[in-house]
Parts: structure tokens; sequence; C-alpha cells
């Protein structure tokens, strides 16, 4: 661009765009479909910036005559300001200029050594973002780190009489359909049929954890094997028939007849609920109420998982739009929301004594029912803790252990953890209203408990004494103590309880994640994995929505 020509006024949809134009070169470059990286005109393969630059010109903005490297070099200068107030960056590097988007003021980064969650005001956000206040919200972007480990390019190979490709469509309609299924999974016999299935179970986990050919599946078939080879054949099946038939499933699973092996699955499921006397909804509800009333809420849980009528809900459009309402939409980012400090160094190390025994030792404290794959946490135990399968279950550990490992360390595409993140949706009736309780994968159970006992000192220094349940010792009984005195205070006339209708649900999740980095920097990268998107919620009788 010649000098005297005069320069490129930046508004705030120029800017919004090429960073979307940034992004969506980046996604298209890393694409399993070659055709999205060529000329359209000379069939040549073309490069990221000429990416970026064919995008941004068939948004209109052709007519300024800008070069892709002037997109990469705004791209790149915008999201270094983004990034500036987490990292605490020296801002006169990075003053704009005249024209350009408006100077970052030197103060962002001016925190107290003690600032926290807690203590942290809207005086420490710089002026200029204050004052704009019907443009903060659109203005201010959470930070969020660069995705590093993306889906593998399916190449044309065969597993089995199955191409990778169509394993890969056959693998997705499966989970969309067996995450629906009423649970009928037999306990898992010893023997060599048993150690078998969790072979393969280990080998699919493994998949994953070296972002192999196949991983962008691999947590998928992990969570559809308990359905496909472990489908209870009748009600009175016994261990060796059990045996035989993991043997017989197993065996199609790899030959790569998908087809048949579902054929059977469906059967013995139409078989099965066909086959149940339903009890009544009063009968369901007074059992129910009366596990809840004795604290028993586990056995609760699995007494609907049990039932045909599992939803004391009956599932209708007015019940899932209530059940919308609780999952909405994320709120704005506000202005006095995204905390400004210097991310402290969590060095990689740090993390490898997370080892087979620390899942062990958390696979033998989870408990509750299962997650849309079925499995439940005595399932888990059987086949990670049980002395039957000594060796398989240590291999299997081991693998836990890597995917904990490279959750805390590495950034995951969405795409690779869905069916880690999804959920069982269960409408229970309040009368009036609705109260969903959400089940989600006993995998994630473990390596959740195994994460927060692994930095538990972390988290009640990050927590400090507001959250009671981040392990502090004796922590309800100190609040209970604590509001009685004040309540037996002279000046205190009253107490007002406050509570938050729908507070998680209703909060903005990538603002939570922006500030997790800064106050437990430790467990960010894990909790920015398993966040970073919506999670698919599975509704008990059909039908699906997101938490968002």
């Amino acid at each position: 661009m010649s000098r005297k020509q005069k320069r490129t006024k930046w508004t705030e949809e120029m800017n919004r765009d090429v960073l979307e134009c940034k992004e969506r070169a980046q996604e298209l470059k890393s694409s399993e479909n070659p055709s999205l990286n060529v000329n359209k005109s000379t069939g040549s393969k073309i490069g990221y910036i000429q990416l970026m630059k064919q995008l941004w010109e068939e948004r209109g903005y052709a007519s300024l005559g800008l070069t892709g490297q002037n997109l990469r070099d705004r791209a790149s200068k915008l999201q270094k300001i983004q990034v500036l107030p987490t990292f605490g960056c020296d801002n006169e590097s990075y003053k704009t200029q005249e024209g350009e988007i408006a100077e970052v003021s030197g103060g962002i980064n001016e925190l107290r050594p003690e600032s926290n969650l807690h203590n942290i005001t809207i005086e420490q956000v710089p002026e200029e973002l204050r004052n704009d206040e019907e443009s903060s919200s659109r203005n201010l972007l959470p930070n969020l780190p660069e995705i590093n480990v993306l889906p593998s390019q399916i190449k044309e190979k065969m597993r089995g009489e199955i191409t990778h490709r169509e394993l890969c469509c056959e693998v997705g309609e499966i989970y969309d359909e067996i995450v629906h299924f009423r649970r009928n999974i037999f306990k898992i016999p010893s023997g060599r049929a048993g150690k078998d299935y969790i072979t393969e179970l280990t080998y699919w986990l493994k998949q994953f954890n070296s972002n192999a050919e196949l991983n962008s599946i691999a947590l998928k078939v992990f969570m559809i094997l308990p359905s496909l080879i472990l489908q209870k054949p009748s009600a009175k099946s016994k261990s060796k028939e059990h045996s035989s038939a993991i043997d017989r499933r197993l065996l199609l699973w790899r030959q790569g007849d998908v087809s048949l092996l579902m054929k059977e699955v469906r059967f013995i499921q139409k078989k099965f609920k066909s086959s149940r006397k339903a009890r009544s909804m009063e009968d369901v509800s007074k059992t129910f109420a009366k596990l809840v009333m004795q604290g028993k809420i586990t056995a609760a849980i699995k007494m609907l998982d049990k039932e045909s009528s599992s939803g004391l809900c009956n599932l209708s459009p007015e019940v899932i739009k209530e059940l919308k309402q609780k999952h909405p939409t994320a709120a704005e980012v506000q202005e006095g929301s995204l905390l400004y400090g210097p991310m402290d160094y969590v060095p990689p190390n740090t993390f490898d004594l997370i080892d087979e025994q620390t899942i062990y030792n958390a696979a033998l404290k989870t408990k509750g029912s299962a997650g849309p794959s079925g499995m439940d946490a005595e399932l888990y135990r059987r086949i990670v803790c049980s002395k039957s399968f000594k060796t398989e279950g240590k291999l299997l550990r081991e693998e836990i252990a890597i995917m904990t490992r490279n959750l805390l360390k590495s950034s995951y595409h969405p795409s690779l953890l869905e069916a880690f993140t999804s959920c069982r949706l269960i409408p229970l009736d309040k009368n009036p209203g609705i109260r969903p309780i959400g089940v989600g994968e006993v995998l994630r159970r473990i390596i959740g408990k195994t994460v927060s006992a692994f930095f538990k000192e972390e988290l009640k220094q990050a927590a400090g004494p507001l959250q009671v349940c981040a392990g502090h010792n004796a922590g309800a009984e100190a609040a209970i103590h604590a509001m009685s005195e004040i309540f037996a205070e002279a000046e205190t006339d009253g107490i007002l309880l406050i509570d938050a209708s729908n507070a998680f649900n209703q909060m903005n999740r990538s603002v939570a994640m922006h500030n997790i980095q800064i106050t437990c920097n430790e467990i960010s990268q894990y909790l920015i994995n398993t966040y970073r998107s919506p999670s698919r919620l599975f509704i008990c009788g059909g039908g699906e929505i997101l938490s968002q």
C-alpha cells in the first residue's frame, strides 16, 4: 500500500470480520476435505494467508485493496490486544496507530499483588472500557487458549469389511441412537471374554490419547461399546451365555459388520421394552419419594433407570420448552466480570505424578448411575479395579491417566470430547415446575475426582473461605457457627437469604474459563476442555437440548 494512500479506518465490524476470517481459514486449512484448500481457477493448493484473503473479499471488502499480509498482521495485532490483559504484557509495544482501534491503557494489568476473585473491583478495569456502556459487552472478549489438538484426517483404509470413513459415519449414527436406549447391560464375566472386552476399550482410549487416525471417533466408540457388546440377551441369561455373546459380538465389531451387530441390539431393546410391565406413575412416585427421604439419591435415580416411566414428567412440548429455559444461552460479557492480571506458570511435568494408581483410588470412590453410554460406576470399578482383570485393568488405568494428563496440558477441539461431556437429562416433576437432573459419564467423574484430589490445596486457596465445598476442614460447621454468632449480636435485626435462580446455567462460561486461568491456572485447561462447547443433553424419553 502506498504511503500517500489514505490509511484504512478499521471499524468494529471489520475487526470482528478479520478475526473470523483468520479463524475460518485455519479451520479450512486443517479440514479433512482437500477441495476446500484448492484454488478454484487454477486447481493448485492455496496457503492459509491466501485463503484468509479470499474469505475477506467474499464479505465485500475487495475494494479496500488489502493484501493477505495486511489482513494477517491486523488479526495478529487484535489477538495480541485481547491477550494483553491476561498475560500482563508491556502495553507500550502494542499501542495502536491513529484511525485504528482505541489505545490500550497502560494500567490494564497493574493490579495489587493481593488481588483475587473476591476483592477485584470495577475500578481496576480501564476507564475507556467503563465509559462506553453500550458497546462494552460487544468489545470485551474472554481470552481462551488456542486449540492445538484437532481431529485427524481420515484416510482411505479398511477396518475389516468397512472403510474408516464409513466407520466414522456409522459410529456417529449409532451413538445418536444408543444414548436413548433403556439400560440393559450385563455384568462383565471373568475369564478371556471379559479381558478381550477391556482390551478393546483400552485400544480406543489409546487411539484418542495418541491422536491416531481414528481419534475423531475414539471416545464415541468407547461410549457405544457397552451397549453394543454387553447387551443382555434375555432376562434370565447366565454368565456362560454372556461370555459367548461377548466373543461373537467382538468378532462382528472387528470385522466391521456393524449393521448386523446393531440389528441384534435393536431386536433385544424392542423385546426388552415390550416384555416389561410398566408400573403406575403413582407407584413410581411413592418409591422415588421414599428413597429420596432416606437419602438414597443414587438408588432413586437407578430406580428411575429401570422403570419404563423413567421420567416422572411426561415428555411434552411444554416440558421441553421449560428444560430449554433452564439451559439458556450464555449471558453477555459484562465489563466488570473479566479478571485482569498475570497467569501463574505451570510446568508441564507438574501433571506427571498422575498415574494409574491415582486413577485406581479415584475409581474406588466414584459412585452413581450411568451416563449416556450405559456404564455405571459399579461396572467401571469392575473393569478398572477388579483382581479378575489385573493386567487388563492396569493397562486401562494407564490410558485413563494419560488422558487425564493430556486434558490438563493440551487444548482439544470440542468435537473430540463430545461423547465425554454429554449427559442424560431426567425431568422430575417438582409440582409446580420441573427439576432437571443431569447424569454425566462416569469416566468424566473419575477424571474430575482425580484432578480435584490432585490439586486440592490449589482449589482451596483459589476458592477462599466463601466456598466451603472446596475441601476446607469443617467448613460447613464454621459457617454455621459464624452465622449463629452474627445473629446473636445486638446490631443484627435479621438475616436475608438470597438464592440466585438457575445461576450456573445463566452465567457466561467463557468468562469463567477466562477467569480460572488467573485464579487457578493449574486446572484451567481441563475446565476449558470440558466447558468450551455446549454439552449435549439427552432427555429421558426422547429428545435432546444443549447445556450452554
